[in-house]
């Protein structure tokens, strides 16, 4: 098998996502403290090496876009990943209590 044919011994490398948060996940964010913030920031950073990973739970948006739900603590952020151009758009952050 040849090097980069996208077998098993492919040189091929993964785009990089970037990540982007709607203002009401920023404000949510910038709101938290602590362990809380530091928590589900260090998480949305590890989207960007591995954008689609799987949330906990999956919903189905208005528009037919599959969101992920992954829970962190006591918060559920939820985002989806814009493959065709390798985004990840965090929708939102909620308390689960």
């Amino acid at each position: 098998m040849e090097s980069g044919s996208g077998g098993i011994f492919s040189t091929r490398t993964v785009k990089r996502a970037e990540v982007f948060l709607s203002l009401s996940a920023l404000d949510k964010l910038r709101s938290l403290k602590g362990a809380q913030r530091t928590g589900i920031a260090r998480f949305i950073d590890s989207l960007k090496e591995n954008p689609s990973s799987q949330g906990d739970y999956t919903t189905v948006d208005e528009t037919g876009r599959i969101l992920q739900i992954t829970l962190i603590e006591r918060y559920a952020v939820i985002y989806w990943h814009d493959s065709p151009v390798s985004e990840i758009k965090v929708t939102a952050i909620i308390s689960t209590t």
